[in-house]
């Protein structure tokens, strides 16, 4: 009890205290007491207690999860039954909130089938016993689907792929290590546990119980799968569902294309796609679904291509609404988001110079139109690839003679010769000094030629595609 008031008064002077001297021996107080063997067994206890406020609770569930990551060896094998019988009572008293605390709880749980074999489990492991509490306990399915959701990835790998997809522009990168720089000496005072929370993740578990946790999970990726889809008949868990769904396709399974084609998870989400308010858990769904078309284990395009043909039309679709002044800005970074992923991803499909390729060409030079400059440059790796398969003499070993090399490969040049003027116009006004430049404040000058850098493919299209583009490269971009 002494120790555990001791924790909610470091809280208190963590959070509270105007002494910043008082605030940095808090923080130290509470790191040494994370890494004692008494944390197990005060976490859990104050997370019990009802009396414990946001703060408290906030920190223990992040204690806990990171004992079970981390620290689970202190532990006696027969304290494996009671840590678990505590994790699902706290999943069951937090279902429906505070979210960071029900987080914290759910990746303890995941965190928890990493380090212990499947039998541990019982019959069918830690999928089959999660679709028996939720059977059971259906009230408590909101904290249920959570754990769902973050069982593929205990480690967290979602929050940094989706950091990655949110901040494909380089200068955002910059501008985010420029602000964690600045900031760093206030977050170690203020708020280290949150912070370190970013880094932390990593479970303390061998290689190959982790390749064989995967294994377990991939086994038991229909019954996930189904249980995500009854819970579909819950209209205000839509999103959570979708997300869940989204987490397990990164897996990368080997489901058939024919099979996702007409699966309820995969209509839902691409219905989602064109409801008034877009769903962001939809289009993380259709961009898992669009990688996890050209992924190694998943078959290939050919076994994918029922799936792909489902996709692309719904794509397609939403070409409009990147120009329509109604939407927000979000929504359009979003839509964009699932064009890029396309062309990224079938980019030697659309190499072919097909009609129906260059529908998606035409889409992509919509995108590259954008006014913001984060969202046109969402489109230049695609333009980047996309030149390499032209003039790669391995994209057309296929065609036999060198007469049929030669000929298919001229034909596609003319065929993508015009969107690439196009394109390079559209980019290269991007790159221009502007009449003002010699004004302009050290930080936007620094943006700017970053930007000037980022497109310097635009030469390497100019010497696939000749005298026309180089034309337009040489009058507007100068050299510094």
């Amino acid at each position: 009890m002494e120790l555990q008031n001791s924790v909610k008064e470091a809280l208190n002077a963590l959070y509270h205290h105007p002494d910043d001297a008082f605030r940095m021996e808090a923080d130290r107080w509470l790191q040494n007491f994370q890494r004692t063997i008494d944390a197990w067994q005060v976490a859990d206890n104050l997370l019990h207690d009802a009396t414990s406020n946001l703060e408290t609770l906030i920190f223990c569930s992040q204690t806990l999860r990171s004992k079970v990551q981390r620290d689970f060896e202190e532990l006696p094998s027969e304290a494996f039954r009671p840590l678990r019988s505590s994790l699902n009572t706290l999943l069951k008293k937090f279902h429906r909130g505070p979210p960071k605390v029900r987080t914290q709880i759910s990746i303890a749980v995941a965190a928890l089938a990493v380090q212990v074999p499947p039998e541990d489990w019982g019959d069918g492991g830690i999928v089959n016993w999660l679709k028996d509490e939720m059977t059971s306990h259906p009230e408590y399915i909101p904290g249920f689907l959570e754990l769902l959701t973050v069982l593929p990835e205990p480690d967290l790998k979602k929050v940094l792929l989706s950091y990655q997809k949110d901040l494909k522009d380089r200068n955002v990168w910059l501008g985010l290590a420029i602000f964690i720089t600045l900031l760093m000496p206030l977050l170690s005072c203020l708020c280290f546990h949150s912070f370190q929370e970013v880094f932390n993740y990593k479970i303390a578990a061998r290689p190959e119980r982790r390749r064989q946790f995967e294994k377990e999970l991939t086994s038991q990726i229909e019954v996930a799968l189904n249980i995500l889809t009854a819970c579909l008949k819950i209209s205000e868990l839509k999103e959570q569902v979708l997300e869940a769904f989204a987490s397990w396709l990164r897996l990368r399974h080997g489901i058939p294309g024919s099979l996702l084609a007409c699966h309820p998870l995969v209509h839902t989400a691409l219905s989602s796609l064109n409801s008034e308010i877009l769903s962001e858990a939809a289009v993380n769904v259709i961009s898992e679904l669009i990688h996890y078309t050209t992924a190694g284990n998943s078959g290939g395009i050919p076994v994918q291509m029922p799936l792909i043909q489902v996709i692309v039309p719904q794509v397609m679709s939403l070409k409009e609404q990147l120009r329509d002044p109604s939407k927000d800005e979000e929504d359009v970074k979003a839509i964009a988001r699932l064009f890029a992923d396309m062309g990224d991803s079938y980019v030697e499909l659309i190499a072919a110079g097909s009609n129906e390729s260059m529908m998606i060409v035409n889409a992509l030079l919509e995108v590259a139109s954008h006014p913001e400059y984060d969202i046109a440059s969402m489109t230049f790796n695609f333009w980047h690839s996309l030149q390499h398969f032209l003039t790669k003499r391995d994209s057309y070993t296929s065609f036999g003679n060198e007469a049929s090399i030669e000929g298919e490969s001229m034909r596609r040049l003319q065929v993508f010769r015009s969107p690439y003027e196009s394109l390079v116009s559209l980019v290269s006004s991007r790159v221009q000094y502007p009449p003002d430049y010699q004004t302009l404040s050290v930080e936007d000058l620094k943006e700017f030629k970053q930007t000037r850098y980022g497109n310097d493919w635009l030469f390497d299209i100019g010497y696939c595609f000749a005298f026309p583009v180089i034309s337009i490269l040489e009058n507007t971009l100068v050299l510094f």
